[in-house]
């Protein structure tokens, strides 16, 4: 069971992450009128991506740490 708590971890994580994107997506043009909701929505959408991506590389350090360590 190498990694399992670590894949399970991540794999929760992002699954958070492209929520909070979808979420975003639908609120974003859900509220066509509003610029200020539209504005938030904006941000929540870029944060989320942001985060997707700083996951996705720690996930990748990770996994090239465990394979120097022959884990």
């Amino acid at each position: 069971m190498s990694g399992g708590i670590i894949n399970t971890i991540f794999a929760l994580a992002l699954a958070i992450t492209l929520l909070a994107v979808l979420w975003g997506l639908v609120m974003y043009f859900a509220e066509m009128g509003s610029d200020e909701a539209k504005k938030e929505h904006k941000g929540i959408i870029i944060g989320s991506i942001t985060a997707l991506f700083l996951l996705m590389c720690l996930y990748a350090v990770i996994a090239w740490l465990r394979s120097l360590a022959g884990v």
